[in-house]
């Protein structure tokens, strides 16, 4: 999986290129400064089945809204969205949905605060290029 993120103002070159897709909001801290930035996993999509090739704005769609209603804690869309895309687009994004699902499997448990974002926070600046 090539994962990308959007500091790196490549984004909208990739996309006359690739397929690309947003996976997740990464949160972390610089100085007393919460950033955020988005992180994109490309897909060459030069050796997708050509069976798959019809389906291929339909799919792109569906994971759109996965992540969507992950941030809207819509859990049981989330889950069944992703038993449909899982194989998908080469298969290349199956470990991201492996974990979102693990990751939906203890979130569905907890009481989130109201203000709870789906970012993914972490302790790492992520630096432009």
């Amino acid at each position: 999986m090539y994962i990308v993120y959007e500091t790196n103002n490549a984004i909208d070159s990739l996309r006359s290129k690739y397929l690309v897709l947003e996976l997740d909001t990464i949160e972390f801290s610089e100085g007393d400064e919460v950033k955020t930035v988005k992180a994109f996993v490309v897909i060459d999509t030069a050796h997708i089945p050509l069976e798959e090739i019809s389906k291929m704005e339909n799919l792109k769609e569906l994971h759109e809204n996965l992540i969507k209603n992950y941030h809207l804690q819509n859990w049981n869309f989330c889950l069944q969205a992703m038993e449909h895309l899982t194989g998908s687009f080469k298969g290349e994004v199956d470990t991201f949905y492996d974990a979102l699902t693990s990751r939906i499997k203890v979130l569905e448990n907890e009481v989130l605060p109201e203000d709870w974002t789906g970012n993914v926070l972490t302790t790492q600046t992520i630096e432009s290029e």
